[in-house]
């Protein structure tokens, strides 16, 4: 604070004072002097009347005489006295955010003193003290008293904010200061509270209204208000409300948060799920960092939003510190942002005096305009001078510096051009004026709109929103509809995908029926291929059923109890084909196979299929289910949900009970695939099943949650995954247990020659200079001849002295017969070579230098007749040992095929699937998985079946050395050595 100085008033009332005061004593003292003469006067000769009148006369004159002088001794000083007049700026100077351009707003508002004092510059004169608010109520309130105490002002600038600005104005009010500010709430324009505030500023009514009339002007119906706490917010919110409802605006969300709060995350949430892309909102530049920096958080920046701030919102970005690690993301943050502004520019003379005067005093090219609040502030400083000049002419200006002069407000307002134009206050000093709209784009703030008191938007300069677009984003935007419908190119592919699928589902069909009569399709089961099919076919169907607007409880429960009913088929069939083979591997007794006939496990099968139909009974009957549209801002979809408290109650038990049954049916279709996963030829069929169950499993993990949680923001995201994965897990299934047969038929006979040589599947790898001396090597340690038997492809040399095969071999068609089913292994030339002697059977790629296989012969087994051999002449070749393998090769011909068999059949072991077909004789067509036929025709017959599987190696890893000890299926057993 300054040093107190006295005002030049107030030395002219002194002054005046004493030289009364001299007069008066200098009268007072010839009065008594007088009377002391004629009291003690004894000499005086002169009559009494004589004496009497000349005292008489005399001290009349001499004190009139002594009063005149003394009125010319300070006639000079009265002609020439000036009435200075002190009026205090309370601004938020030291603030951090604020106060840069507080301080800016101070430097402007005292270039007005030159003006203020050429009003009147006879009488009066002006000064202007400076405050520091501290952007506090205290603060502001007790720099006025000491403005009042030391600098006797008569007169307040500020605050800035009205939160501050209304406890200033209620504590001034017994120093009768007058007060002009920034401060737009309405609440002070209820003069019997504050009887000396003006403004030359227009207030929150008037902003709340342009609002208003901008979003009209935008084409926007529909917008969100964000607004703080405060006096200033409440105002601008509850004015813009009202002249919303009368331009037909709907607000969606009226928010508010507390001034100086980080958090506005709950807000933020609201506006973000609201039906309207816009936000007008009322903040100071502090809080409007926070409101951004969480909107961005939420993604609610974007060019589908736009944001609309009250006239606070002009110091945004000088607020922000350029040493801030967060300025450059403030800056973006802004961008396209649009909000309100008196008018401050202006054509007038005082506006041009202004500018000249900053630059003289400032220097640079500083546009005094772009300034925010400086004319605003300068003019409350020129409306303050000509208020108290008439208020001291009427009232006197000693009235005005002893705070008595009982002035009103119509005595002290009058309209006068100031550097923002024309100001005219209305009845309540409210200043009456028009808007501007400044649009932020690349960290500048430039005029866009005019928006005049009528209502009317002028477009000044295009304006830019967020992403650069020149055209408003719509307040509405068009909703996606988030459930799947047939206008969805998604929903389109998915559907064509599901109809091809479709459609190759019924093809294969028809082609297998007429393929039936074949081993390959026999051993597989015929009814169960038809019921897996159909399974597959009415998974397929659901999801159908799925698409459209749902009607009523059947369009919650249609899709998901169809599904259910074709998942249980098709796993209820894969399940019980399975046990068969498992019962058939695992039981000691002929009895327990009596129950594994066709007509039995479909009757497992429908049992399955009723239980879950039972199930979804109770739940359609009792709990049902029931659409119900939800709406968002971005999206429009249907909720499946109860409709009645019971119903809620119930949801999740019967869910689970359904869920959990079918996970209990797939469990034990991967348990038994598994176990009896290392069963050869036609049993392999069980290595699929369990491959499906694998695949079940994983698809299930994705679609059943993506089916029960529903997920707005992706929209048909959700849908477009879950549908993916379960027309992946049906085609899949379709393939592994039914659809593969079908390719192996359709490509028998078809030998492809690839010039790519697949990896080796199992077994020892070896190349064909070792092979070479390898063979030389046996034929060195025996002493072979080679000869030639059945046919020219195969070569057979014996040993010189038994005469016994030493080794056989041959260049031969050769597929794989185990490679997993993405492999898609094809018919390739192979050089299958036997070794006898050494116990190896090698098969190696018929080319120099190239990598086979090499198999112990006591580990192999053969099958001279394979049900699923796609050809004819060929013989399929298994490997019992820990990595296993199986492999098809076709003869030249029938001689060359029956002469194989011969020299394989005397080192080792024919299949255990030969020895069934072998031992159960008589079948009449179609027999169950594996090959077995679907009735008992006789109890020898069943025996000699399980006599076939007693007989059967080990399934497991393992390979011994002697058979004799029976085997369980999924152990490691002994195996059986090369006869």
């Amino acid at each position: 604070m300054r040093p107190v100085q006295p005002s030049s008033a107030l030395v002219l009332s002194r002054r005046r004072a004493h030289a009364f005061q001299q007069a008066r004593k200098t009268a007072l003292a010839l009065e008594r002097h007088g009377r002391r003469s004629r009291t003690h006067g004894h000499d005086d000769w002169r009559p009494w009347h004589r004496r009497v009148w000349p005292s008489c006369r005399t001290v009349p004159f001499l004190t009139f005489l002594v009063f005149l002088v003394a009125f010319i001794a300070v006639l000079p000083d009265a002609a020439h006295a000036v009435t200075t007049f002190t009026i205090a700026m309370i601004l938020p100077l030291s603030d951090p955010s604020l106060g840069p351009s507080m301080i800016a707003v101070r430097n402007v508002t005292q270039l007005a003193l030159p003006a203020m004092n050429a009003l009147d510059p006879a009488n009066y004169a002006f000064q202007l003290v400076s405050y520091d608010s501290q952007r506090s109520r205290s603060g502001a309130i007790t720099a006025m008293v000491q403005a009042v105490a030391r600098d006797n002002a008569v007169g307040i600038l500020g605050e800035y904010s009205s939160l501050i600005s209304i406890p200033l104005a209620l504590a001034g009010n017994p120093h009768q200061l007058w007060q002009c500010a920034s401060a737009t709430s309405s609440e002070m324009s209820i003069k019997a509270e504050f009887p000396r505030y003006f403004r030359t500023i227009p207030d929150d009514p008037q902003q709340g209204l342009r609002m208003a009339y901008l979003a009209r002007a935008m084409g926007w119906t529909s917008v969100n208000l964000l607004v703080g706490t405060d006096f200033y917010g409440q105002s601008i919110g509850y004015n813009f409300q009202l002249s919303a409802a009368t331009l037909g605006i709907s607000v969606e969300t009226s928010l508010t948060f507390n001034p100086g709060t980080t958090d506005v995350t709950a807000a933020i949430a609201a506006i973000k799920a609201s039906a309207s892309n816009i936000v007008v909102f009322a903040a100071f530049a502090p809080d409007g960092v926070a409101i951004f920096r969480e909107a961005r958080r939420q993604g609610i920046l974007g060019p589908q939003y736009a944001w609309v701030g009250s006239e606070s919102m002009s110091l945004y970005l000088s607020s922000l510190d350029p040493r801030d690690p967060k300025y450059a993301t403030d800056m973006a943050n802004a961008q396209g942002l649009l909000y309100l502004f008196p008018r401050q520019a202006s054509a007038t003379n005082e506006f041009a005096a202004l500018q000249a005067r900053y630059t003289a005093t400032y220097g640079g090219n500083t546009d005094v305009a772009s300034i925010s609040y400086g004319t605003i502030f300068y003019d409350c400083a020129l409306a303050m001078a000509r208020g108290l000049i008439q208020v001291a002419n009427r009232y006197s200006a000693s009235a005005v510096l002893a705070h008595v002069s009982n002035a009103s407000l119509t005595d002290f307002i009058t309209t006068f051009d100031g550097a923002s134009g024309r100001v005219v206050f209305d009845a309540v000093g409210n200043r009456i004026g028009d808007f501007d709209v400044y649009n932020v784009y690349n960290g500048a703030a430039t005029v866009a709109f005019s928006v005049a008191a009528s209502g009317a938007v002028t477009t000044v300069a295009t304006p830019h929103f967020y992403s650069g677009s020149t055209t408003p984003p719509p307040d509405r935007p068009p909703k996606s509809i988030a459930y799947p419908n047939y206008g969805d190119p998604g929903v389109i592919v998915l559907t064509a995908l599901r109809a091809l699928l479709l459609a190759a589902i019924l093809a294969t069909m028809f082609y297998l029926s007429t393929m039936r009569h074949l081993a390959a399709v026999k051993n597989l089961s015929w009814p169960f291929l038809v019921t897996i099919t159909t399974g597959c076919v009415v998974m397929l169907v659901s999801e159908f059923l799925g698409i459209g607007v749902p009607v009523g409880a059947w369009g919650c429960h249609a899709s998901g109890w169809v599904l259910a009913v074709g998942f249980d088929l098709v796993m209820a069939s894969a399940g019980v084909k399975t046990y068969r083979i498992f019962s058939i591997f695992a039981n000691k007794r002929l009895a327990a196979l009596k129950g594994v006939n066709n007509s039995n496990l479909m009757r497992i099968v429908t049992a399955t299929v009723l239980v879950q139909c039972l199930i979804f009974a109770i739940w359609v009957g009792a709990f049902p289910l029931a659409p119900q549209l939800s709406v968002n801002k971005a999206y429009i979809m249907y909720e499946c949900k109860a409709v009645s408290p019971a119903g809620a109650t119930a949801y999740p038990i019967l869910l689970g009970v359904s869920l959990g049954y079918n996970g209990l049916l797939l469990l034990a279709v991967a348990f038994f695939g598994y176990k009896t996963r290392n069963v050869m030829s036609a049993f392999r069929e069980t290595v699929w099943i369990a491959y499906t169950a694998q695949n079940i499993v994983l698809a299930s993990l994705v679609a059943i949650p993506f089916s029960l949680i529903q997920l707005p923001e992706w929209g048909l995201g959700t849908y477009y995954l879950r549908s993916a994965v379960l027309l992946y897990a049906i085609a899949f299934t379709f393939y592994a247990l039914v659809g593969r047969v079908a390719w192996t038929l359709v490509h028998s006979g078809v030998m492809h020659q690839h010039a790519n040589n697949p990896a080796p599947l199992t077994g020892r790898a070896v190349s064909t200079t070792q092979l070479s001396e390898l063979h030389a090597a046996a034929a060195a340690a025996a002493g072979t001849t080679s000869t030639t038997r059945a046919a020219d492809a195969m070569k057979v040399s014996l040993h010189h002295d038994s005469g016994r095969v030493a080794h056989v071999h041959g260049v031969y068609a050769v597929k794989s017969t185990s490679a997993p089913w993405y492999a898609l292994p094809a018919w390739e030339r192979r050089a299958v070579h036997l070794y006898a002697a050494d116990g190896m059977l090698v098969i190696v790629p018929d080319a120099v230098h190239a990598s086979g296989i090499v198999l112990k012969l006591k580990c192999v087994q053969f099958d001279p007749d394979p049900p699923a051999a796609p050809a004819p002449f060929c013989v399929e070749l298994f490997h019992t040992g820990a990595k296993g393998g199986s492999w098809m090769v076709q003869m030249g011909s029938q001689a060359e095929h029956d002469a194989w068999v011969k020299v394989l059949g005397s080192v080792c072991l024919r299949s255990t699937a030969s020895k069934l077909r072998s031992t159960g004789g008589k079948t009449s067509g179609g027999t169950g998985s594996g090959g077995f036929k679907s009735t008992v025709e006789g109890e020898s017959e069943m025996r000699g079946m399980h006599r076939a599987a007693s007989a059967m190696p080990a399934l497991g890893a393992g390979a011994g050395a002697g058979g004799g000890k029976r085997p369980q299926i999924g152990g490691k057993g002994t195996g059986v050595g090369p006869r």
